[in-house]
């Protein structure tokens, strides 16, 4: 196991703390574009993502 360096992430959309969350993540390295700044250089690193209620992305993290 590697330890974590780097963890980087942008809210998209509110979650509550009386709501249940999903946390998935992919293990293979993502150079997804952060959809928040067309500008700013794309992250690097393994994929983490928080699902709310709807199954909607709310949270979107990178882990290097």
């Amino acid at each position: 196991s590697v330890p974590v360096s780097c963890f980087r992430y942008r809210a998209l959309a509110p979650l509550f703390v009386d709501q249940p969350i999903t946390l998935v993540g992919r293990s293979e390295l993502s150079g997804e574009q952060d959809r928040g700044d067309p500008h700013a250089a794309p992250p690097t690193g393994r994929l983490v993502e928080a699902l709310g209620p709807s199954g909607a992305v709310a949270m979107r993290g990178w882990v290097t």
